[in-house]
């Protein structure tokens, strides 16, 4: 069933994106030097990425926070076992991180010296503090459309710290287990195992299909958010 629903669907992909020549300035000149453009881009994300103004307390959408019933539970402890477990089920890829390290090079790695970073993340994780150099990313930045375009018609492509990527795994196994108690509904199947996007696509058809065939009035709504993915 899976294997027939994207094989109906793929043919509305796009096979590749554009790649990125140039950018448009706001005048329409059209921009190819490379810093010039790093500079643009670099402008506009870092607009982008920028701490949000938060209301507190918002007066429409806060309501009393929810008291958890294993809210005084530590996080479980990261072992060593564990970091070689993650390490050897991630795919030995070559692409480089912005400290020019790969997950291949990271299984070159003599493994005592994982024991060091068992200790750094635990700490990460008992403190709810992440290093500011696992937060440094190296950004490739693909067209949408047009391979000469303004700075937000671009898809970023991050390519994250190594070593973030396998606290990164850490953190999954963690949450995972928190979520197995039923914080999510169901019906919110986007990027969770068992739970198929296109059987949300193929209920949500067999739900029009049933109001129409009783005539009754239905109206669905789908909403687009900009700049979402980035």
């Amino acid at each position: 069933a899976s294997r027939l629903f994207w094989s109906k669907t793929k043919r509305h992909f796009r096979q590749v994106s554009s790649s990125l020549r140039g950018f448009l300035s706001p005048s329409g000149e059209i921009i190819k030097d490379s810093q010039i453009m790093a500079d643009m881009a670099a402008d506009h994300y870092e607009g982008l990425f920028e701490t949000p103004v938060v209301m507190r307390p918002h007066p429409y959408v806060d309501a009393p926070p929810v008291q958890w019933e294993n809210a005084a539970e530590p996080i479980p402890m990261v072992t060593y076992p564990e970091i070689l477990n993650i390490l050897r089920s991630r795919k030995k890829k070559q692409s480089l991180d912005i400290h020019g390290l790969s997950p291949f090079i990271l299984d070159k790695i003599a493994q005592n010296y994982w024991h060091l970073l068992v200790q750094l993340y635990n700490y990460s994780f008992t403190e709810g503090y992440i290093l500011k150099k696992f937060k440094e990313v190296r950004m490739i930045l693909l067209a949408k459309k047009d391979a000469v375009c303004t700075p937000d018609q671009t898809r970023p492509i991050s390519l994250l710290d190594s070593f973030l990527k396998v606290q990164e795994k850490l953190f999954l196994n963690r949450f995972l287990k928190i979520n197995d108690r039923g914080i999510l509904p169901d019906n919110q199947s986007g990027f969770r195992a068992g739970f198929r996007l296109q059987t949300r696509v193929l209920l949500l058809i067999e739900q029009i299909s049933s109001y129409m065939s009783n005539s009754s009035p239905i109206a669905t709504v789908f909403v687009d958010f900009k700049s979402a993915f980035d």
